[in-house]
């Protein structure tokens, strides 16, 4: 018999919404705990949770290179105008809703918040891989938002900036 084995998606989707549960173990005065969309599901949006008070309906990307390694970070027009329909439709039903881009840096300990309502960005035609979890296996031409890191929110997610109440031992970052 064979072993159910997660696809690649799929695993990129669990490794995201970890980070998002671990900012609420964390920071659960900023964050709330994340409703998530249906697994598998190719839905429009990843979670839907509270940051500093503000519901948002969030996009997480998982960035493995330094935040400083670039100026900017890069989201999907089609995705953006995807979260937005989404965004209007929630609204309909009497549900407001902020939309928020999540991009974690692992190795640079960093989370980098975008409202994706008031954050300027310039678009940019770039050849990126089909799908996140395809890695490079197959480019095509993308219509990319760009934003400046400078725009976001930026988290420190090291050690000392996590529980800097905690004394007792040394601190260990369950992220890294």
């Amino acid at each position: 018999m064979k072993s159910a084995r997660k696809s690649t998606y799929a695993e990129c989707e669990d490794r995201e919404r970890s980070w998002l549960n671990i900012m609420n173990r964390l920071r659960p005065s900023q964050f709330s705990r994340p409703t998530f969309s249906k697994v598998n599901s190719y839905a429009s949006y990843d979670a839907i949770m509270t940051f500093n008070g503000e519901e948002a309906i969030v996009e997480v990307k998982i960035r493995e290179i330094f935040a400083d390694q670039f100026s900017t970070a890069f989201l999907e027009l089609n995705k953006l105008n995807r979260l937005k329909e989404k965004q209007k439709e929630l609204a309909k039903k009497g549900q407001d809703f902020k939309l928020h881009y999540y991009a974690f840096y692992p190795k640079s300990k960093k989370l980098i918040i975008f409202d994706l309502l008031t954050t300027p960005y310039f678009k940019r035609s770039v050849w990126a891989p089909r799908t996140t979890a395809q890695g490079g296996s197959q480019k095509i031409e993308k219509i990319m938002c760009e934003f400046d890191l400078e725009d976001g929110t930026t988290i420190d997610l090291s050690p000392e900036t996590e529980q800097p109440e905690k004394k007792q031992g040394p601190t260990t970052n369950p992220l890294f």
